[in-house]
């Protein structure tokens, strides 16, 4: 999976159902599992060293990428239109 931005750009390699280690976007070591649940790509990150734990849900909802990010219970959902 490739991420581009302004901010950061990254890639990240996984297969499903099998934990991988990685350093996040901002800089945290998590250890993340990515599962299919229905229509969703479901990824859960494990901080590691005390750091928080999150989940990541990704599907396609009326042709529009829907990422849904919670952690402690703070969700974050972020929506993303493909260019004409």
């Amino acid at each position: 999976m490739n991420s581009n931005s302004t901010f950061k750009n990254y890639t990240l390699k996984w297969k499903l159902g099998a934990a991988s280690d990685e350093k996040t976007a901002d800089g945290r070591d998590v250890s993340s599992v990515f599962n299919v649940e229905g229509d969703k790509l479901v990824q859960v990150e494990t901080g590691k060293g005390g750091g928080k734990d999150s989940r990541i849900e990704r599907y396609i909802e009326n042709g529009k990428l829907v990422i849904v990010c919670t952690c402690n219970n703070v969700k974050c959902t972020r929506v993303y239109e493909k260019a004409a």
